[in-house]
C-alpha cells in the first residue's frame, strides 16, 4: 500500500483564516531548521498564532538561524517575494545589511527589548526603489513552557511611519518658502531664497 505525504498543520492555527496562516500551514518547515511544525512547542505555536491576530507588522525570528515567520500586515515589507520569504534565515534575506543589523540583535538579547523610530530605508518591494520610514521594536520571545524559561526568537513590530515623515517635512517645506517669501526684497531674491529651501 502507497504511503502519502502527510501536510505540516499546525492545528493551533487552523482558527485563524489569514492568508499568511494559510500560507504557513501549507509550507514544509521540515526542510529548515525549525523541523516539522507537527512538532513545535505549544509556546512556539502561541507565539505564532498571537503574531497572526496583531494588527500590527509582525515578524518572528526563531532560533539561532532567525528564520521568518510573518503575519499579513508585514507581508508588503517583504515585497513580491511573500512565499519566497517564509521559512528562510532573516540574516541570509537581509544580505549585506546583517552586518549592520548584528549588533542591534546583541543588545536585544542582552536587555530583552529595543526599539527605533523613523528609521529610514531605501528598499524595492514593488519593482522600483522607495524611500520608507519605519518605527521597530524587537523584543525576545520565550518558551514558557518549561521550568526556566529561555527565548527561542525575537518578534518584531514594526510600523510604517512613511507618510508622518514626509508630510512633516513638505510642511517644514512650505513654511521655510513662505518665510523666503517674506524676505525677500527682491524678485532674484525669491528665486535665489527658494532655490536654497529646495
Amino acid at each position: 500500500m502507497a504511503m502519502t505525504s502527510r501536510p505540516y498543520v499546525i492545528p493551533s492555527l487552523l482558527r485563524s483564516s489569514s492568508e499568511m496562516a494559510r500560507r504557513i500551514m501549507a509550507f514544509d518547515f521540515s526542510k529548515t531548521p525549525l523541523g516539522p511544525s507537527d512538532l513545535w512547542s505549544s509556546s512556539m505555536r502561541s507565539h505564532i498564532n498571537t503574531m497572526l491576530a496583531s494588527s500590527l507588522s509582525e515578524c518572528l525570528l526563531f532560533g539561532p538561524e532567525l528564520i521568518m515567520v510573518y503575519n499579513d500586515p508585514y507581508a508588503p515589507l517583504v515585497g513580491k517575494e511573500i512565499d519566497a520569504r517564509l521559512g528562510v534565515s532573516f540574516k541570509d534575506m537581509t544580505g549585506e545589511s546583517w552586518k549592520e543589523l548584528e549588533p542591534l540583535f546583541k543588545i536585544v538579547y542582552e536587555k530583552g527589548a529595543v526599539c527605533m523610530r523613523y528609521l529610514p530605508f531605501h528598499w524595492n518591494r514593488t519593482g522600483y526603489l522607495e524611500e520608507c520610514y519605519y518605527e521597530f521594536c524587537y523584543s525576545l520571545v520565550y518558551d514558557d513552557a518549561v521550568a526556566e524559561p529561555s527565548h527561542i526568537g525575537v518578534r518584531i513590530s514594526c510600523s510604517d511611519t512613511t507618510s508622518r515623515v514626509l508630510t512633516q517635512r513638505r510642511i517644514e517645506c512650505l513654511r521655510d518658502l513662505d518665510r523666503a517669501g517674506n524676505a525677500a526684497q527682491c524678485v532674484e531674491q525669491v528665486y535665489s531664497m527658494t532655490e536654497e529651501v529646495l
